[in-house]
């Protein structure tokens, strides 16, 4: 998932200090991780 690659890079980064005091200047902080809903997780039946 590119999203979380995204967020991961994001946290490592804000986790060092000059990230973290960068980050803190801008504004931005850690993000979540997108976790797919067990409902969609299900593969749909098809009959044909």
């Amino acid at each position: 998932m590119r999203y979380n690659e995204a967020v991961n890079s994001l946290n490592a980064y804000t986790g060092t200090i000059s990230g973290r005091s960068f980050a803190g200047w801008v504004g931005v902080s850690q993000a979540e991780y997108y976790e797919v809903p067990e409902s969609e997780e299900e593969t749909p039946r098809v009959e044909f």
